[in-house]
C-alpha cells in the first residue's frame, strides 16, 4: 500500500444549523462514494457485492436506530 506525507488542511465549520446538516450531508455523500467505490473494485460477482452492500446498509440503520435509542 502506498503511503503518503501527511497534509495539512484548514476546515471552516460552518456557522448556522443548516450549514452544519449540509456539511454532514456532504460528508455522507463522500463516505458513501467511496464505500461504493471499494465495493465495486472487488473481484467477485455482482451479486455478491450486491449483498455486501445491503448488508452495509442493513447494519448502518440498526445502527442508527440503536443511537437514537440512547
Amino acid at each position: 500500500m502506498k503511503t503518503f506525507a501527511p497534509i495539512n488542511v484548514i476546515v471552516h465549520y460552518p456557522t448556522t444549523e443548516e450549514g452544519w446538516r449540509e456539511l454532514r450531508r456532504r460528508v455522507a455523500g463522500v463516505h458513501a462514494d467511496g464505500v461504493l467505490n471499494s465495493i465495486s473494485k472487488l473481484d467477485c460477482p455482482i451479486r455478491e457485492k450486491e449483498r455486501l452492500l445491503n448488508a452495509i446498509i442493513k447494519d448502518t440503520k440498526e445502527q442508527i436506530k440503536a443511537e437514537q435509542k440512547k
